[in-house]
Protein backbone atom coordinates (compact mmCIF):
# COMPACT_ATOMS: atom_id res chain seq x y z
CA UNK A 1 0.00 0.00 0.00
CA UNK A 2 1.44 3.44 -0.83
CA UNK A 3 2.70 5.74 1.92
CA UNK A 4 2.13 9.27 1.64
CA UNK A 5 4.78 12.45 2.54
CA UNK A 6 2.75 16.33 2.47
CA UNK A 7 5.58 18.27 2.72
CA UNK A 8 4.41 22.08 3.46
CA UNK A 9 6.52 24.65 3.41
CA UNK A 10 7.41 28.56 2.81
CA UNK A 11 10.49 27.86 1.01
CA UNK A 12 12.88 28.67 3.95
CA UNK A 13 14.95 26.31 5.51
CA UNK A 14 15.26 27.08 8.94
CA UNK A 15 15.33 24.13 10.30
CA UNK A 16 17.35 21.81 8.92
CA UNK A 17 17.40 19.89 5.96
CA UNK A 18 16.11 22.22 2.85
CA UNK A 19 12.59 21.15 1.94
CA UNK A 20 14.10 20.07 -1.63
CA UNK A 21 16.16 17.31 -0.31
CA UNK A 22 13.48 15.10 0.85
CA UNK A 23 13.65 12.35 -1.68
CA UNK A 24 17.25 12.12 -0.40
CA UNK A 25 16.64 11.59 3.22
CA UNK A 26 17.32 8.13 4.77
CA UNK A 27 13.86 7.61 6.03
CA UNK A 28 12.61 7.98 2.68
CA UNK A 29 14.72 5.47 1.29
CA UNK A 30 14.06 2.90 3.83
CA UNK A 31 10.37 3.19 3.43
CA UNK A 32 10.31 4.06 -0.41
CA UNK A 33 12.35 0.63 -0.85
CA UNK A 34 9.44 -1.42 0.72
CA UNK A 35 6.39 0.86 -0.07
CA UNK A 36 5.78 3.24 -2.92
CA UNK A 37 5.77 7.02 -1.36
CA UNK A 38 3.38 9.89 -2.51
CA UNK A 39 5.23 13.14 -1.76
CA UNK A 40 3.07 15.95 -2.00
CA UNK A 41 4.76 20.21 -1.89
CA UNK A 42 2.71 22.63 -1.04
CA UNK A 43 3.78 25.96 -1.64
CA UNK A 44 2.28 28.35 1.05
CA UNK A 45 3.11 32.08 0.92
CA UNK A 46 6.12 32.12 -1.13
CA UNK A 47 6.87 34.57 -3.90
CA UNK A 48 8.52 32.12 -5.95
CA UNK A 49 5.91 29.35 -6.72
CA UNK A 50 8.35 27.48 -9.28
CA UNK A 51 10.93 27.41 -7.09
CA UNK A 52 10.26 23.92 -6.81
CA UNK A 53 9.20 22.47 -9.94
CA UNK A 54 12.58 20.79 -10.80
CA UNK A 55 10.92 18.29 -8.38
CA UNK A 56 7.73 16.83 -10.82
CA UNK A 57 10.11 15.37 -12.78
CA UNK A 58 11.23 13.11 -9.70
CA UNK A 59 7.33 12.21 -9.05
CA UNK A 60 6.31 14.81 -6.99
CA UNK A 61 3.43 16.52 -7.04
CA UNK A 62 3.04 20.21 -6.57
CA UNK A 63 0.50 22.78 -4.79
CA UNK A 64 0.63 26.25 -4.27
CA UNK A 65 -1.45 28.50 -1.82
CA UNK A 66 -1.27 31.87 -0.87
CA UNK A 67 -3.57 32.12 1.69
CA UNK A 68 -6.04 30.01 4.17
CA UNK A 69 -8.68 29.81 1.68
CA UNK A 70 -6.63 28.15 -0.74
CA UNK A 71 -4.60 26.21 1.43
CA UNK A 72 -7.73 24.25 2.78
CA UNK A 73 -8.52 23.62 -0.57
CA UNK A 74 -4.85 22.27 -1.85
CA UNK A 75 -5.07 19.97 1.19
CA UNK A 76 -8.75 19.05 0.33
CA UNK A 77 -7.58 18.49 -3.19
CA UNK A 78 -4.78 16.09 -2.29
CA UNK A 79 -6.86 14.71 0.55
CA UNK A 80 -9.54 13.82 -2.08
CA UNK A 81 -7.96 13.32 -5.50
CA UNK A 82 -4.69 11.79 -4.69
CA UNK A 83 -4.62 9.73 -1.70
CA UNK A 84 -8.47 8.69 -1.33
CA UNK A 85 -8.13 7.96 -4.96
CA UNK A 86 -6.11 5.56 -4.69
CA UNK A 87 -6.93 1.61 -6.15
CA UNK A 88 -8.41 -0.21 -3.17
CA UNK A 89 -6.55 -3.17 -4.89
CA UNK A 90 -3.12 -2.19 -4.31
Amino acid sequence: KEKHVIVLTDGMSNCGADPQDIRSSPEYRTVSAEFPVGIYYVSFDMADSGAFKNLESLGVKLFNATDETQLDTQFSEILNKEILFEDPGQ
